[in-house]
């Protein structure tokens, strides 16, 4: 699903955009654009939202039937710690997902949409992507993972958050994993715009 939608991203998004600011800036300014907007932006929001999506849902609904069934109250009475057992693991998870997932999915759409361009239109793509790679410096890199991270915390918490806070009707479950879901998009798009506030 990652590669197929980074592969559309690529071919869709990022070779109209090199289209559009060859004919309005030239390529002077193209590296800078694709790793602003495509690798800052679109790779790790549309990496989260597919997360959101396919493993925030599966958490909140794993999580509420788990305590739907009764079986978090039988290792609280053992001393186990519930954040320990179940929360914790699964953030983890999620912030390791959601940065790995978010470079392989601006790796592929970059590469897609600069070679497809390369093909139509008059471009170099060599050129085009030797200059980007300069422009990954120590410090974008370090906010890359960074946001991702942050992305991932926001993700993995409000999906257990939510999961945990089913009690005993199975009615509850699907009514949680939706809070999760728009919660978690909302939180999405407000980490989303200040990092972009703070990185201009």
């Amino acid at each position: 699903m990652i590669s197929f939608l980074a592969v559309l991203v690529g071919v869709g998004v990022t070779s109209q955009l090199i289209y559009i600011m060859q004919a309005i800036t030239g390529a002077s300014d193209l590296s800078e654009i694709l790793a602003r907007l495509v690798i800052s932006e679109l790779g790790p929001v549309i990496t989260g939202v597919i997360l959101i999506g396919r493993s925030c849902t599966a958490i909140a609904v794993d999580l509420g039937n788990t305590k739907v069934r009764g079986e978090i109250q039988p290792l609280e009475y053992l001393g186990i710690d519930v954040d320990d057992y179940f929360v914790v693991p699964r953030i983890i998870c999620m912030v390791i997902s959601q940065i790995t997932l978010a470079l392989y999915f601006s790796i592929i759409m970059v590469l897609c949409g600069v070679f497809f361009s390369g093909f139509i239109y008059d471009f170099s793509a060599q050129e085009s992507l030797t200059h980007l790679l300069n422009m990954m410096t120590v410090n974008a890199i370090i906010i890359f993972i960074i946001k991702n991270l942050v992305f991932g915390l926001v993700i993995g918490a409000m999906a257990c958050f939510h999961g945990l806070l089913v009690e005993n009707s199975p009615t509850q479950v699907p009514q949680q994993m939706q809070k999760a879901v728009v919660r978690s998009l909302v939180f999405l798009f407000l980490a989303d715009g200040y990092f972009l506030l703070v990185t201009l």
